[in-house]
């Protein structure tokens, strides 16, 4: 199955990335590798995470207070990464 990050998952992603390596930068590099691996291992296993309505699914992030907000798009064969939040807090559409 194909991998798609969205435009809003990759920016915060990038977001991320540049918060936590402003404190440590080996921190950020371990949180970024943890976010892209948890994706990765969404394509053989894509209920992995929680349904949280609306086709989506959330996959939280060991380690960190993060989560994957994704979706299979079945029409075209594709698990699509729609945005990073944290894992407390509620995700709007």
């Amino acid at each position: 199955m194909k991998l798609r990050w969205m435009r809003p998952a990759l920016d915060e992603l990038r977001r991320y990335a540049e918060e936590i390596a402003a404190s440590s930068p080996r921190a950020a590099v371990e949180v970024i590798d943890r976010l892209i691996d948890a994706a990765e291992s969404l394509r053989d296993l894509e209920e992995k995470g929680r349904p949280i309505g609306d086709g989506l699914s959330e996959l939280r992030i060991p380690g960190s207070r993060l989560a994957l907000i994704y979706r299979l798009n079945a029409s075209v064969d594709r698990l699509e990464i729609l945005r990073i939040v944290q894992a407390e807090e509620a995700w709007v559409r």
